[in-house]
């Protein structure tokens, strides 16, 4: 006869319960758990738990906005669609370069902020040498 583990048991369905995946779209500022230590999806930003508090980690302008993806063995990621960014949202990486929404300027990660770097009145690409502006 098989005996049955419990705690196994227990803690499977505290880990399906935790929380570890929040309900999307969490609000920027809301409480959060330290369980909750995964990225998550706000409306149209990444979000993270924080000191205890959901914070904006990147802003996700592009068409796909903040999307979950099944990453394999039954586990998701939130993804971000950065392929274009607005000047003054959150970004993570110094001095990376993007083009703006509107392929108008080009952008760079200044302060942890977006800022115009160049205006490009026949557009911004990506090219083989990176961003081109025009």
């Amino acid at each position: 006869m098989a005996t049955i583990d419990v705690k196994r048991i227990v803690a499977l369905a505290l880990f399906a319960l935790c929380g570890c995946t929040p309900k999307e779209p969490v609000e920027l500022g809301a409480p959060c758990s330290a369980a909750e230590k995964v990225e998550a999806c706000a409306v149209g930003k990444l979000a993270l738990c924080k000191g205890g508090k959901w914070q904006e980690t990147m802003a996700c302008p592009g068409s796909e906005g903040c999307y979950r993806k099944n990453i394999g063995h039954g586990s998701t990621a939130a993804i971000c669609d950065d392929a274009v960014a607005r000047a003054g949202n959150v970004c993570s990486i110094a001095r990376q370069q993007i083009c703006s929404e509107n392929r108008r300027s080009q952008l760079i990660c200044e302060g942890g902020r977006w800022r115009a770097q160049a205006t490009c009145p026949e557009g911004c690409s990506w090219g083989a040498k990176g961003i081109e502006c025009r």
